[in-house]
C-alpha cells in the first residue's frame, strides 16, 4: 500500500492525475488483464491459494491459464487448453481451446482502450471459448440464455458502464475515468517493487487509494 501511495504522490505533484492522457499505467502479465478486472473478476492469488490449502475449493476449471497448484488437493480439474501446459497434464478432463486468432471479441489494454478482434482461422472443432462455456453453463442452467457474441457485449454494455455501446464498436474505444483534484499525502518509506507479482491477480492499492482520497 505504501508503493501505491508513493507512485501516486508523484503522479499529484506532477500534475497528472485527473485529466486526459495522465496517471499511472499498471502493467499487467497477461493480454487483457484488465478486461477480466473490469468484469469483476478480481479474486486475490493469496486467498485462493489459502482456499485451495484448506480444502474450501474443491473444483477448478481454468480456461487457457497456466497456474502452479496441487491437483491432488481437488476433487475434480478440468482446463480449456490450447495446448498441452503443465495444468492441463494434471486435468480430469481437457477441453480444446480456441486462439485469439480462432475467436472473435475484445481485448482490453492497461490504458482501457477496448480493442475489438476478428476471427481470422477457423478453430478445428469449431467452437469458440465462450460456446464451450455456454454450453458447460447450460449444464447447471438449461435455459441459460446467451446464443451469440454480440448478446454478451450488450448484456455487458448494459451492465457495466465503462463498456457501453461495446457491441457496436468496429476498431476500439477508450473508456473514461471520472477524478477529481487529488493530493498527495505522508507516506512511509517503501520499495517499488519488493518481490515478483503476477498482477493480474494482485489487489490494484493504486486505485483503491485514488477512490479513497479524491473525490469521484
Amino acid at each position: 500500500l505504501e508503493t501505491a501511495k508513493i507512485a501516486a504522490n508523484i503522479a499529484a505533484v506532477t500534475g497528472n492525475i485527473g485529466k486526459a492522457r495522465a496517471g499511472i499505467i499498471q502493467l499487467k502479465q497477461n493480454a487483457n488483464s484488465q478486461g477480466i478486472v473490469d468484469l469483476g473478476i478480481n479474486t486475490d492469488k493469496e486467498e485462493f491459494y489459502q482456499k485451495l490449502e484448506n480444502g474450501t475449493i474443491k473444483a477448478v476449471a481454468s480456461f487457457g491459464e497456466d497456474i502452479n497448484l496441487d491437483a491432488y488437493k481437488l476433487d475434480f480439474l478440468v482446463v480449456q487448453e490450447v495446448q498441452l501446459s503443465d495444468l492441463a497434464q494434471k486435468a480430469n478432463v481437457i477441453l480444446p481451446g480456441a486462439s485469439f486468432a480462432e475467436s472473435a471479441g475484445t481485448f482490453t489494454s492497461s490504458e482501457r482502450r477496448i480493442q475489438r478482434t476478428q476471427k481470422v482461422l477457423q478453430h478445428k472443432d469449431a467452437m469458440e471459448n465462450w460456446q464451450i462455456a455456454m454450453e458447460i453453463a447450460r449444464v447447471l442452467q438449461p435455459n441459460f440464455g446467451f446464443r451469440t457474441m454480440k448478446e454478451i457485449q450488450e448484456e455487458i454494455s448494459r451492465s457495466i458502464p465503462n463498456y457501453r455501446g461495446l457491441a457496436t464498436i468496429e476498431n476500439a474505444m477508450v473508456w473514461e475515468y471520472k477524478a477529481s483534484k487529488c493530493e498527495p499525502v505522508e507516506t512511509k518509506e517503501a520499495a517499488l517493487v519488493d518481490q515478483q507479482t503476477n498482477t493480474s491477480h494482485a489487489i490494484n492499492h493504486f486505485a483503491a487509494y485514488i477512490e479513497k482520497t479524491c473525490a469521484m
